[in-house]
């Protein structure tokens, strides 16, 4: 056998085994790095789809009559406000809520009757505040007037787990998706 037929020694062997697990290691983190990015956005777009579809049926509410319940430009607050006549006329919950996956019986989400399974780890904030017309103040501007308010600012917030790949826990950290438009009277 001739010394230049010789084939790779070990050393050559290893080396070479080597380089090529360091590379795997390298593309194998690339993968699962794309993998967490990717269910982030997936994440991302699903909790833009629930702020979407809240303000949705925010808007709907000024309009509908739904199952014999009236709602209208009077139902569209936080519990506790919109005083007609007396009585609170608000139908969105106050603060941050666990999301439920179907609106109740009066076809609004947001509202107290809110059913279904509850979206795990994700909540919802609607915030609903009147906007003062300086030319037409109303009762609750400053200064005060006598006119009905004509605008609210309708602000939604879907909170969701920020490790996709988490287990979801109280400590778990959230992310906010935020979207927010002023809705007329008419």
């Amino acid at each position: 056998m001739n010394k230049n037929e010789a084939g790779f020694s070990y050393a050559d062997t290893m080396v070479g085994i080597t380089i090529m697990m360091i590379g795997m290691m390298g593309l194998a983190g690339t993968i699962g790095a794309s993998m967490v990015r990717s269910r982030q956005q997936e994440q991302q777009l699903r909790a833009k789809q629930y702020a979407v579809s809240t303000m949705e049926s925010v808007m709907s509410a000024r309009d509908i009559n739904a199952n014999g319940l009236q709602n209208g430009w009077d139902s569209i607050g936080n519990i506790g406000s919109n005083i007609v006549s007396g009585t609170a006329r608000g139908i969105f919950l106050n603060g941050e809520q666990a999301l439920k996956e179907n609106a109740g019986a009066d076809e609004v989400v947001g509202t107290s009757d809110d059913s279904g399974n509850t979206v795990s780890g994700v909540s919802r904030e609607i915030i609903i505040t009147d906007v003062c017309d300086p030319d037409r103040p109303s009762p609750g501007c400053s200064p005060a007037g006598t006119n009905p308010i004509m605008a609210r600012k309708i602000t939604v917030k879907i909170r969701y787990p920020a490790n996709p790949f988490s287990g979801v826990t109280a400590s778990t950290t959230k992310l906010t998706e935020t979207i927010s438009t002023v809705l007329t009277r008419f």
